[in-house]
């Protein structure tokens, strides 16, 4: 039975937040069309394999509760609910950033 996607307002905010960037800072509405047409691919394939992503292990060698999608050069980070049967979308962000501290930031629960 293929899960549920449940996008946060986290990741929203993140993915319109990037588009708008790619688009109107960096003047590439092409490249920002690229990453929402290989993003929605990605996330809607997690539908029927949520493990996809692999567990994101930060720095130190801690497992934590999320998986991260690489696509492109940007990096979703997600977990799996499996009382729910559901893939919860939290982020969306450049792969240069510091995931150790964003991750840290998302909820734990």
């Amino acid at each position: 039975m293929p899960y549920k996607l449940k996008y946060l307002p986290s990741f929203i905010n993140d993915y319109w937040q990037t588009l708008h960037y790619i688009s109107y800072t960096l003047y590439a509405p092409q490249a920002a069309w690229r990453l929402l047409n290989h993003t929605d691919i990605a996330i809607a394939r997690l539908t029927d394999n949520p493990r996809l992503g692999k567990v994101y292990i930060t720095l130190d060698g801690r497992e934590t509760p999320y998986r991260r999608l690489i696509i492109r050069n940007h990096i979703v980070l997600y977990r799996i609910d499996e009382d729910a049967q559901q893939v919860n979308i939290h982020r969306i962000v450049y792969g240069r950033r510091d995931l150790d501290r964003i991750v840290g930031e998302l909820p734990r629960g």
